[in-house]
């Protein structure tokens, strides 16, 4: 357990969650990017670290179908107060933290903030990678702990 009573986040776990995002996402046609620590650990192809969450972008407009979807497939919706442009979802001690974002004006990706929104990348698609497909494979290559 951690300190706040959540059980300890297990690897296992994460790289499960990472296999059944990527199949209940590919079978209804969404488009999703890992960014943050998993996205670097497939970018190198090691665990370099402990990650608390998984973080994922995905397009607001798949908002509902994403719900859908990951309740169909057993994942726990838990939204937070604090959550202003994204949603999360737990499955065991894996849990995803969902940004969602749109596109602007000039066909760049933002993100919708209520203050305005803020340019995540200059272009309008962004770049798919076959790290969503590796964990397996990742998962033999784990840092020291």
């Amino acid at each position: 357990m951690t300190d706040d009573g959540d059980p300890a986040v297990s690897v296992e776990d994460q790289f499960a969650a990472i296999g059944s995002l990527g199949q209940v996402l590919d079978d209804v046609d969404v488009e999703y990017w890992l960014f943050g620590g998993w996205a670097v650990d497939f970018w190198v192809g090691a665990v370099t670290r402990p990650h608390g969450d998984i973080d994922v972008a995905a397009w607001r407009a798949d908002f509902d179908v994403i719900r859908s979807a990951l309740v169909a497939a057993g994942w726990v919706h838990t939204p937070a107060k604090e959550d202003v442009v994204g949603t999360r979802y737990r499955m065991r001690t894996a849990e995803l933290e969902f940004t969602f974002v749109e596109s602007g004006e000039g066909g760049e990706v933002v993100v919708p903030l209520p203050t305005g929104s803020v340019v995540w990348s200059h272009r309008l698609r962004l770049e798919t990678s076959a790290c969503r497909f590796a964990a397996s494979a990742l998962g033999s290559s784990r840092s020291p702990s």
